[in-house]
């Protein structure tokens, strides 16, 4: 019982620190590429893609969608996006 209530509370606070910023978070990111990982039920899709672009744009750059995949866990999803010239 105990270790179920440590589990249950784990995945709690995990989620709720996803959803305080958007539900997304920064998986890696460089000047050519930024890759996020999101939970789709909580995404703000709009937080997260002024992210990918403020990203970019700190490089005079706009993303592209190069990768996108389905998992499971905590974050199911990911993307990633080449920062390109504009």
């Amino acid at each position: 019982m105990r270790l179920t209530s440590i589990a249950i509370l784990s995945a709690s606070v995990l989620v709720g620190c996803a959803a305080t910023k958007g539900g997304y978070y920064i998986k890696e990111s460089s000047a050519d590429r930024i890759v996020v990982g999101y939970e789709a039920s909580i995404v703000s899709q709009a937080m997260m893609q002024q992210a990918i672009s403020e990203h970019c744009a700190a490089y005079n750059k706009v993303p592209k969608l190069i990768d996108a995949q389905t998992g499971y866990g905590i974050v199911y999803n990911s993307e990633t996006y080449a920062c390109v010239q504009k």
